[in-house]
This record gives structure tokens, sequence and C-alpha cells, in this order.
């Protein structure tokens, strides 16, 4: 999807931490900021309410929740930056009760009121295997890893 841009405004963007994502949201809705990237099963409600406009989803492809919003992607290339949640349990859990945990998650998710719930607020219930997300944590910390180099961010 591609938009006519008629003229070609310079936009300053300051970056404003907040505590919560709470506080962001608030700081949006009382017009105290103009932008806000956050995560859409906070936001997607307050758009649904008329509260707040979408603008873009940060996924690569649009919402399932939201196909009207387009993914930043169509227009920075490659542009993907999702949350997601994951269940972890303490280091040396023994293997058997990890892949009973695992497969007891997924079968919640896969349950129709849950994935309702869930897709209403624009979640995507993948559940994964243990191996599948100690893959996908791994790519993960790889995809991150230029960005936190290139922000200067240190680890005290």
């Amino acid at each position: 999807m591609s938009f006519p841009v008629q003229a070609r405004l310079a936009v300053t963007k300051i970056h404003v931490p907040y505590r919560s994502s709470g506080d962001v949201m608030n700081a949006l809705m009382g017009g105290h900021i103009d932008l806000a990237f956050d995560n859409i099963t906070l936001a997607w409600p307050q758009v649904k309410a008329g509260a707040m406009r979408a603008l873009a989803v940060t996924s690569t492809q649009p919402s399932a929740t939201a196909p009207e919003v387009p993914p930043v992607a169509a227009t920075l290339a490659d542009f993907d930056a999702t949350s997601w949640h994951g269940v972890f349990a303490p280091a040396g859990t023994p293997r058997p009760i990890v892949e009973a945990l695992a497969a007891e998650v997924k079968r919640i998710f896969e349950t129709p009121e849950v994935r309702k719930t869930l897709n209403e607020v624009g979640a995507v219930p993948s559940p994964m295997t243990p191996d599948e997300f100690a893959a996908f944590i791994a790519s993960e910390r790889s995809k991150w890893r230029d960005v936190v180099a290139a922000a200067g961010v240190q680890v005290q």
C-alpha cells in the first residue's frame, strides 16, 4: 500500500521515556504527546473506541486484527519491531516438566475462547515447543544486537 505525498514536512521527534505503557497511553490520549510506539494489545482497544488513531503496525505484514492499518515496512523496507511474550521456567527445570508446561500453554492458546480474546486486542498466539522457543530467542538476540550496539547502549 502506498500513500501519495503532496508535501514533505520536516518533523522533529524527541524520545520521551515513560515508566509504563499505561503512562504512554494516558499521555497520548491526554494530548501531552503526539505519537507513540506501543503494543497493539494496549492501543487497539483505544483505537476501536475512537480515542486514538492507528497510523501503522510495526510488523512486516498487516495485522489480522487491523488489516486496514499499513505496516511501517510498506514505507521502510524490512522494518520489523514486533513484541512478544514468553513463558519461562528456572534454569535446571527437568525437561519433562518444561515439555509438559509447553504442551499445556499450547493447549490453552488453541482454545477458541482464548484465541478470540487475544485476537480482539491484536495479539497473535504462537505457541512453540521449548526448542523452537530457544531458537526464536537466539534469533531475537541476534536481530537486536546491532541495534543495541548502534545506539551505544551499555549494560551495567
